[in-house]
């Protein structure tokens, strides 16, 4: 009887712990290593330096408490450095708060993939009442996949808010995924908190890929004080950027600009704003044409068949007319041309060119010579090219005019090709030289 009385006890508490256990299991909101939590700012705290949190669940939420700038919905602390997994889940909010609202407020290092974000403002707040899916304040942000939407609601709602100040400097990746907002997808602020006994943070967006789109701008550079310090800058290498009124609107400081770099395989969807000097673009697909002033130094615009816009290497911009010579007797003429290595290698790089199919010929009066091995000159940095004279004034033996032709040709594995041609036009009266380059533009 005792043991009968023993098995049923044990029975019992086994049972008990197995719905325990699928008890806590029902209620989890999320995970950090095969451990559950009851919220996910409670994983966000238990994770240590390299852990992911996995949200185990969607989440509905409405809220109308402002958070302030002290804080957010969720926070991850200066100390931290997690993933946040949302495998595959959803969190949904609903604010009604009338100052500011940040769902994620981050402070350390964050990196978040696999899910999907919507914060929703259903109060139409005034300018300076920020609502944001992410605040990145001093801290390392990156977005791997998923899809982060700001659905409005407000003047000033933003899928991410890239901010520097006394916290520190702030870096923000986007390497996948969608980002979008009512009204600016992605905001750059930078300030000058010296005045308020602060200091100065260097903000700092990089994207390599996914998607960024606003209903007003994809990305805007906002300056907000007087500002002396670094401001950092924004490198777009990839990725489809676009916006309503701008794609990218970048501020300009009186005394500092910020510095963009548009490369690789980038698509600009709107148009670009800014101080010109602030752009150097080398690479990327554009729907709309490329202010001027905004390319890199040594590329030029492209508009392709389809109607948008590229860049390509200014070949032209790679040499530098030196000058020329005449002999003594009037019977040959050396000229010399500097070679940018730097531009070459730029133009191999965009065009899949290798080196040793690079090379140059030489004529006279307009006309190239043969591609032969004799004609053939790999680049250096400094190459002169001697040329004999064809024509001289029958009335005037001193009075002599010549053509000096440069063109390069590639092997594309179906035999070389004509590239670009340069002429240096030369006119030579009596013993005044009179020299006039005149560089052709790229030929395809």
């Amino acid at each position: 009887m005792k043991k009968l009385f023993l098995f049923v006890c044990l029975v019992s508490i086994v049972a008990a712990c197995l719905a325990l256990s699928v008890f806590a299991q029902g209620n989890a909101v999320a995970s950090v290593g095969g451990v559950e939590y009851d919220s996910l700012q409670a994983a966000i705290n238990a994770a240590g330096d390299g852990d992911t949190v996995l949200l185990l669940t969607d989440l509905e939420i409405e809220t109308d408490v402002s958070t302030g700038e002290a804080k957010g919905y969720f926070n991850v602390s200066a100390e931290d450095e997690i993933v946040l997994d949302l495998n595959g889940k959803a969190i949904n909010v609903i604010e009604s708060s009338t100052s500011h609202f940040i769902l994620f407020y981050n402070y350390g290092t964050l990196t978040v993939k696999n899910g999907t974000v919507e914060l929703t403002s259903t109060v139409n707040r005034e300018w300076n009442a920020e609502s944001a899916v992410f605040l990145n304040r001093g801290g390392v942000f990156t977005v791997e996949s998923g899809t982060y939407e700001h659905k409005g609601g407000t003047a000033m709602a933003f899928a991410l808010d890239n901010s520097g100040n006394s916290f520190g400097d702030a870096y923000a990746y986007i390497n996948g995924g969608r980002l979008a907002s009512t009204y600016r997808a992605i905001r750059m602020r930078m300030a000058d908190t010296t005045l308020n006994g602060g200091g100065n943070g260097i903000v700092s967006l990089t994207v390599t890929g996914g998607e960024i789109y606003g209903d007003n701008s994809g990305i805007w550079g906002q300056i907000t004080n007087a500002y002396a310090g670094e401001l950092g800058g924004l490198d777009i290498t990839g990725g489809t950027i676009g916006g309503g009124k701008t794609a990218i609107n970048m501020a300009k400081d009186e005394n500092k600009n910020i510095d963009v770099t548009i490369s690789g395989s980038a698509c600009i969807n709107g148009t670009i704003s800014g101080e010109a000097s602030d752009f150097a673009i080398s690479g990327g697909t554009f729907t709309s044409a490329i202010p001027e002033g905004f390319l890199a130094e040594g590329f030029s615009p492209v508009l392709n068949g389809d109607g948008t816009y590229s860049v390509a290497i200014d070949l032209t911009a790679a040499f530098t007319f030196l000058g020329y010579s005449v002999n003594n007797e009037h019977t040959s003429i050396t000229a010399g041309y500097n070679v940018n290595q730097e531009t070459l290698a730029l133009w191999r790089e965009q065009n899949g060119v290798e080196s040793f199919d690079f090379g140059c010929i030489f004529g006279i009066n307009g006309t190239i010579s043969e591609k032969s091995a004799t004609s053939f000159a790999k680049y250096t940095e400094y190459q002169n090219f001697n040329a004999k004279i064809k024509g001289i004034d029958a009335n005037n033996s001193t009075h002599i005019n010549a053509s000096l032709s440069m063109a390069l040709y590639v092997n594309r594995g179906n035999g070389m090709e004509y590239v670009v041609e340069i002429d240096g036009k030369i006119a030579i009266v009596g013993t005044e030289e009179i020299p006039s380059v005149n560089f052709a533009s790229f030929i395809q």
